[in-house]
């Protein structure tokens, strides 16, 4: 719609005495919308495209989504979507979309498959979900989920007694990189955003992280702005990327040779005392090892693993610490590279330590402190497993997420117990996972293969039941927190009603709850209005201040507190940290372990630095 002085006029008396929901960034939405007239409205929800979770408005016209903007009020988006954000409309309107229930009706593979009604679909679920229970033990039943879809499906599963509930994501993206900065700081370095203080760094140094071309919107928004007023860019990776291209500094790096590079930086950054002495004294442990460990790391031997010029080696590494502590090595995402990655990351976060960026303006932003109290609704408490989990197999450091590929080959083995049912919700294993032969053969070895889309995705036609999800754009979803340098707590709430016969996750875990007997772990109430009624009682118990829940759908958020990155010094942990690990807790309170207890010399073998 074209911006006409009428038009401008209109809005701005309208905006004026108006409430103020999402808009643009000078005129409120029901400003617009009263303005363009006819069946228009604008509704704030939260973007699934990805997991940044961005804030987004749909404008409706005539009951379908003609367009979608980013909520200004929301962090996360900051009134812009990236293009992947943009194609929410695709995803809602895709012909190719699963339109009702499907039961398989022939052998696994064929793709023939007969429509079913809900209650027969679910009613089926349920029968083959206790049946492998009551033969095998309910820890025979497995889930593996991307998204918020999992949430629903992990109550179900917990209800059941088992805790076999694993997340891609976790072993083939961030996980590896969050255990190493666990172990370095006590915390992982962000959740859905990493924690970098793009916006006020004056070196960003970059490990084959491609701002510029990734899907990350506010950090795109921060690098671009950080580019745009002469922050130096450091770009380490082989490909001469969009970031490689605005950076001051490209090293080309042989792949397979990171950790060589940041074993060689740390070696400089110690020998030539170009660290922050005064932070590294205060909140750090283990110096004077890693001072000793990265001693034969030298330059000439970096430039020979790495296959850059040592000039290039050393001079980089010089300016990054000229303007430390304002300065971060982004920690990255997508880590499964090589096979040293913890140590890769190890690496990274030592390197951060040593220059102090940690809580520093430039570095690594400290969330903003707010309480959002888990909220069951009254449920009882879930019945204890029999049998410990397999998902952590040989991980000892693998978080809740769990290891993926451990439960596809307890699948595939039966040991240490069988697992004879998967619920695979919004994520395609037979790309998600390495090896789809493996994939495959333990697909085959299931009594009972659940499968939650949007679409008839590789795994989606395995399947044996097909439940057919709504898209972000029809469905509420739970309250959730905001944890950037602001907290808030943020809704999804539907733009339009679902298409065909597809229902929420929500609901879809609810009914199934129902059919299992589990009724208490349902959500109270009957039909589609039942878990809007579950958010306004989570909102009066969920934070430290009481929220308002008519607030939060016009907005899409409730804002609580701003974090004070200006601050110099902000304290290292949030919270004590400790790790179990072959019957030893090892725990520190307000320092980084640069040097970890039975990891000497980094557990960073030469052979371990070249591909």
């Amino acid at each position: 719609m074209a911006f006409s002085r009428r038009n401008f006029l209109k809005y701005a008396a309208m905006s004026a005495g108006g409430t103020v929901l999402a808009d643009t960034p000078f005129i409120s939405a029901e400003a617009r919308a009263k303005a363009e007239g006819g069946n228009v409205k604008y509704v704030p929800t939260s973007c699934e495209m990805c997991f940044w979770k961005c804030g987004a408005v749909a404008k409706v016209v005539d009951g379908k989504v003609v367009k979608l903007e980013g909520n200004p009020y929301h962090p996360q988006s900051r009134g812009k979507l990236c293009a992947r954000g943009q194609g929410g409309i695709g995803q809602l309107y895709d012909e190719d979309r699963l339109k009702h229930p499907m039961i398989l009706d022939g052998p696994r593979g064929e793709g023939k498959y007969r429509k079913a009604s809900w209650d027969e679909a679910l009613t089926l679920v349920a029968k083959k979900m206790q049946a492998i229970a009551d033969k095998y033990g309910p820890e025979s039943l497995a889930m593996m989920s991307h998204g918020s879809p999992g949430d629903y499906f992990t109550n179900v599963l917990k209800a059941m007694g088992s805790r076999n509930i694993a997340f891609p994501s976790f072993a083939q993206c961030k996980g590896i990189r969050d255990v190493a900065w666990e172990l370095t700081f006590g915390h992982k370095p962000g959740t859905s955003c990493e924690r970098v203080d793009l916006e006020n760094s004056r070196v960003i140094v970059l490990f084959g992280t491609h701002l510029g071309e990734n899907m990350h919107n506010s950090q795109n928004q921060e690098f671009a702005e950080a580019v745009g007023r002469g922050a130096k860019i450091i770009c380490v990776d082989p490909r001469y990327s969009t970031a490689a291209s605005k950076s001051s500094f490209w090293l080309p790096i042989k792949p397979g040779t990171d950790t060589a590079l940041l074993l060689t930086w740390i070696n400089i950054v110690i020998s030539e005392g170009l660290y922050d002495k005064e932070y590294v004294e205060k909140y750090t442990v283990g110096f004077d090892e890693v001072k000793e460990a990265v001693q034969e790391y030298t330059p000439e031997w970096a430039a020979q693993e790495t296959e850059l010029p040592m000039r290039q080696i050393v001079e980089s590494v010089r300016e990054l610490c000229r303007y430390a502590p304002n300065v971060v090595v982004h920690p990255g995402r997508h880590y499964s590279w090589y096979g040293n990655d913890t140590q890769r990351a190890r690496a990274v976060a030592i390197l951060n330590a040593l220059l102090g960026t940690w809580g520093r303006k430039g570095g690594m932003w400290l969330p903003a402190k707010a309480k959002f109290a888990s909220f069951n609704d009254g449920a009882p408490a879930y019945p204890p497993a029999n049998k410990p989990p397999v998902i952590k197999g040989d991980f000892p450091f693998a978080g809740g997420e769990g290891v993926t590929q451990v439960l596809r080959d307890t699948t595939i083995t039966g040991n240490p117990y069988p697992i004879k049912a998967w619920i695979v919700a919004g994520t395609n294993l037979m790309k998600a996972l390495p090896d789809q032969r493996l994939t495959r053969k333990a697909i085959d070895n299931l009594d009972l293969l659940v499968a939650v889309d949007l679409f008839p995705t590789e795994t989606v036609m395995l399947a044996d039941v097909i439940l057919p999800e709504c898209t972000y754009l029809e469905r509420h979803d739970g309250l959730y927190k905001i944890s950037t340098r602001e907290a808030g707590v943020a809704i999804r709430q539907p733009a339009v009603e679902p298409m065909y016969e597809t229902k929420p996750a929500w609901w879809i875990g609810s009914e199934l709850c129902k059919k299992l007997g589990l009724n208490e772990y349902a959500v109270k109430g009957n039909g589609m209005d039942a878990w809007e009624g579950r958010m306004r009682r989570q909102a009066k118990v969920g934070t430290l201040i009481l929220i308002s829940y008519p607030s939060i759908p016009v907005m899409s958020l409730s804002q609580i507190v701003k974090n004070r990155i200006s601050q110099r010094i902000i304290n290292l942990f949030l919270a004590p940290f400790q790790k179990k690990s072959n019957c030893t807790v090892m725990s520190w309170k307000g320092k980084a372990l640069i040097r970890y207890p039975n990891m000497s010399r980094l557990n960073i073998l030469r052979k371990t630095c070249s591909a």
